[in-house]
């Protein structure tokens, strides 16, 4: 297949002048043809072609010149376009390639993130002013003492539930967050001291499975949040860090777990290494920092998702429970798959096997007795169902956290259901300057 063409300008010039020289040194054609073909290997310049050329030249005519030629049955024109389409790939491929570069530098440096805030932050903070412990009244002789554990989960602050949206099944906003806040903290005050003030209770254990932030994961939750992501864990941390500060009082010691959740990770699809990378893990941190100077307050943050805990010669495992799968409304078949093969797992490496199984995630207090131990589930402050329970899983429980007894001989004791759905935001508000827009972090 034929076609006549006009050859670029400067590559016919120097075809010319190849010529004129190798015929004047005596080169054939076809001598010269192989010289140019190294030279040029996009234009097939064979004998005949430059034959032609040379003709053409000592007629006077242009260099312009045209001329017929063939590559492979294919014209030059098919020829230039198949290379400019596949340069064009090429080009393409490249880009793509600096692209992932550049996602996997940037994930390179979100993966040091948390511990680089943390390390920045942490000297920063000025520290709440600590509160002295009061009387708390212990009886001599006779009880032998237990701990009590608060399960806490699901605080998703930052969200905002909208009454007018969900048929006035439900209502959220960091006011009501705060406050339910307060009333647990009084809760918990009411029951240890009062109820069970013959239960020589000195220690509190506050285990927090995550989840403390609405987040940013979901698109919906990005445009609808009250604050965005950065504020959501400040304020967070300093409510929870007055929460914490003001049961301080009321307890000799208390023992502050901190695992991360799903909502806070700083990643749309759900990881698996660095889960730590993650707004629980820094309110953890930015909590220890602001309570340093309250002594009878100590934090174990682990960078794992799940950790063991023995508490008072009993071994527990807290973990949110996001890689739990639920059906039929409450995960009681994947839960056990779970339990079961973390036994496996945690016996292989000669470690703890607990007894207690503590999970959030599923806004539910739910317990279940076993062969050996308990389930126990926790729900969650944000309670009464939101858009998305109530429009997909058609559910929507108390806003409620689990507060248990553990004893030394008899384990896991008594079991209360602190229920936080009815506030009344006027009255229980000495923690709702972190829901002001014009609050700004200082020691309260």
């Amino acid at each position: 297949m034929t076609e006549t063409v006009k050859a670029h300008p400067e590559v016919l010039e120097d075809v010319l002048s190849v010529l004129k020289t190798g015929i004047t040194e005596g080169k054939s054609y076809q001598q010269l043809a192989d010289e140019l073909q190294v030279k040029y290997p996009q234009y097939p310049l064979s004998r005949r072609t430059l034959n032609r050329l040379h003709i053409s030249y000592l007629r006077g005519q242009s260099p312009e010149i045209e001329v017929s030629i063939n590559i492979d049955g294919k014209t030059l024109g098919e020829v230039v376009s198949e290379e400019l389409v596949q340069d064009s790939k090429t080009l393409a491929l490249q880009d793509k390639a600096n692209t992932y570069k550049r996602k996997y530098t940037s994930v390179l440096r979100t993966l040091n993130i948390t511990d680089e805030l943390i390390q920045e932050i942490k000297p920063l903070l000025q520290h709440l002013p600590p509160t002295p412990l009061s009387n708390i009244p212990l009886k001599e002789v006779g009880a032998t003492g237990q701990d009590v554990v608060g399960l806490l989960s699901c605080l998703h602050f930052g969200e905002v539930v909208e009454y007018s949206q969900t048929m006035g099944a439900a209502s959220y906003n960091s006011k009501i967050a705060a406050a339910r806040v307060q009333q647990y903290v009084e809760a918990v005050i009411n029951l240890v001291r009062q109820r069970h003030k013959g239960d020589n209770i000195k220690n509190l254990w506050l285990v927090s499975v995550g989840d403390l932030i609405s987040g940013s994961i979901h698109q919906e939750l990005e445009v609808t949040n009250e604050f965005p992501l950065g504020e959501q864990i400040v304020r967070c941390a300093y409510l929870l860090s007055m929460a914490v500060r003001d049961l301080a009082a009321h307890f000799e010691k208390i023992h502050f777990i901190g695992v991360t959740g799903n909502h806070a990770r700083f990643e749309k699809k759900p990881p698996f290494k660095n889960r730590y990378n993650n707004g629980d893990y820094l309110i953890y941190h930015m909590m220890q920092g602001l309570l340093a100077d309250q002594k009878n307050v100590d934090f174990n943050i682990p960078k794992s998702p799940w950790i063991t805990q023995e508490i008072e010669g009993h071994a527990f495992f807290f973990a949110h429970g996001d890689n739990i799968r639920s059906t039929n409304g409450f995960p009681w078949n994947d839960v056990n798959k779970y339990t079961t093969s973390m036994t496996q797992v945690l016996t292989r490496q000669g470690l703890v096997t607990p007894r207690y199984w503590c999970f959030g995630q599923f806004h539910q207090i739910n317990m279940a007795q076993l062969s050996y131990g308990e389930y126990l589930f926790t729900a969650s402050f944000k309670g009464g169902g939101d858009e998305y329970s109530l429009g997909k899983i058609r559910a929507g429980t108390d806003a409620a956290q689990l507060l248990f007894g553990v004893h030394k001989e008899q384990g896991v004791t008594f079991r209360y259901p602190i229920n936080l759905t009815k506030v009344d935001t006027d009255k229980l508000n000495r923690y709702a300057c972190v829901s002001d827009s014009n609050w700004s972090p200082s020691p309260q």
